[in-house]
């Protein structure tokens, strides 16, 4: 999305989409400060946005359609206008990538290194659905820099396998968390992809944006659970542009749910809301999508402190996971079986806590203990920081409840750990368990020893 000066195509978008939203706005018969109000802006952004100088963040956009009842009329202005331009645009050169340079391109993780693509579920971009054989670890890094050394116009096939077999061991031990040191590397090869796609022709654009778009997202996953928020957000919206380009549904979708999560940790549950709400324009009558779009605006409305949609996107979410058939989890298979489940209640159970914190309703947090057991029950006993997580918010449900006893007796089994999980999300829930055991039950002996050693 463009925030800068624009071209002539560009300007031709922003004055289309400043009519239509002037004229929707208008015919809710709203101002431009109660239609701001609504969407937690200024009305001075709203004034720019109906000058043309402005474009909203795409991920907006669907929230505006919401607001003023517009049916899609406003996405489908931006979401013409981005199938219409080059690759190439989201190549910008004002805006540097973050992380290290692709010469400082060092070694990286060859643990189990791959004979063959698939691998941890990562496909070859060209033969997605055929066996691809891996050059040897020992070849890899030379393969990588000698093109990095002189750019080539055509990518060959060795090199795409070498950089999707990094990606996925990286994504693998990230996700597995053991890739605490693989931020560098991955940022590293990103500068590689960008750095080459200045250079190959279009048949190898569109195979190096995907990857752009992969190791973006990545990079910032890793940034966020080092509680990096600045630097991950640049990442992300660097990767949504490179996966709108190569129209990879399933990759904007994750890391629209990704951009949710970043921006309700910072407190911001309107703008959480209006990312997990643009899930549903772009997988529009998919069940996998829509699940994940109730799932990410119940845990948005928890922040918020709207009970009423809260438990409705909670209950949506369930219903739509039950409707996911085995076809559709071909494209998501994180979200089958007990992934799911998982995903699902926790997801669930956070927002019910956060509710149920808010208003002291203690029929909701017996719903948040549920949903939260539930998920734990289900999870596989090697995922350590998810059952910690987990465990950190199970407890955290018991001190809602008033039972502050019951709180420290779950979380007992993992004070030891505790202290040096650096983990966001769990480093969350732990601030969340502690200032609740703190504030309510001070002068409790179990509370005191809980403090002092968490």
């Amino acid at each position: 999305m463009t925030h800068g000066p624009f071209s002539e195509t560009q300007a031709g978008t922003a004055a289309e989409f400043a009519h239509a939203l002037k004229q929707h706005r208008q015919r809710a018969g709203m101002t431009q400060s109660r239609l701001a109000a609504q969407l937690g802006y200024h009305h001075s952004v709203v004034s720019r946005w109906e000058s043309g100088s402005r474009e909203p963040p795409i991920a907006l956009v669907s929230r505006i359609d919401e607001v003023l009842s517009a049916g899609g009329a406003l996405s489908a202005v931006l979401t013409d206008a981005s199938r219409g331009r080059e690759t190439s645009q989201n190549d910008d050169p004002g805006t540097p990538l973050p992380g290290a340079s692709w010469s400082g391109l060092g070694g990286w993780d060859t643990r189990a290194w791959p004979t063959h693509l698939p691998f941890h579920g990562v496909t070859c971009p060209l033969h997605s659905h055929g066996m691809c054989e891996v050059p040897p670890a020992d070849r890899a890094r030379e393969i990588v820099l000698s093109v990095t050394a002189d750019p080539p116009e055509h990518i060959d096939d060795e090199l795409i396998h070498v950089m999707v077999a990094q990606l996925a061991i990286c994504g693998y031990l990230v996700e597995h968390e053991a890739g605490e040191h693989l931020g560098p590397p991955v940022e590293a090869m990103l500068h590689v992809v960008v750095r080459l796609l200045a250079h190959v022709d279009e048949r190898d654009r569109r195979v190096l944006v995907r990857l752009a778009a992969q190791h973006a997202e990545l990079a910032a996953r890793w940034r966020l659970l080092r509680g990096q928020y600045g630097v991950a957000m640049t990442l992300y919206l660097k990767a949504l542009g490179w996966a709108r380009l190569c129209d990879d549904e399933v990759l904007r979708v994750s890391l629209l749910c990704d951009t949710s999560t970043l921006t309700r940790l910072e407190g911001d549950g309107v703008t959480a809301l209006s990312y997990a709400g643009a899930v549903t324009t772009i997988g529009a009558h998919r069940t996998w999508a829509s699940t994940l779009s109730h799932l990410y605006q119940a845990r948005a409305y928890g922040a918020i402190g709207d009970r009423r949609e809260t438990l409705r996107h909670a209950a949506s979410a369930r219903g739509e996971l039950g409707r996911l058939t085995a076809e559709q989890a071909k494209y998501v298979p994180w979200m089958a079986g007990d992934a799911g489940h998982v995903m699902v209640e926790a997801g669930i159970g956070g927002a019910l806590r956060d509710i149920a914190a808010a208003t002291d309703d203690r029929p909701l947090i017996g719903q948040a203990l549920y949903a939260t057991q539930s998920a734990l029950d289900s999870l596989p006993s090697h995922v350590r920081q998810a059952r910690l997580l987990l465990t950190l918010r199970l407890a955290d449900c018991y001190a809602c409840a008033g039972e502050p006893d019951a709180a420290v007796a779950v979380i007992t089994p993992f004070l030891a750990e505790l202290p040096r999980v650096r983990h966001t999300t769990v480093v969350h829930e732990r601030l969340l368990l502690r200032q609740r055991l703190g504030a309510n039950w001070p002068h409790l002996e179990v509370v005191r020893d809980f403090l002092d050693v968490s």
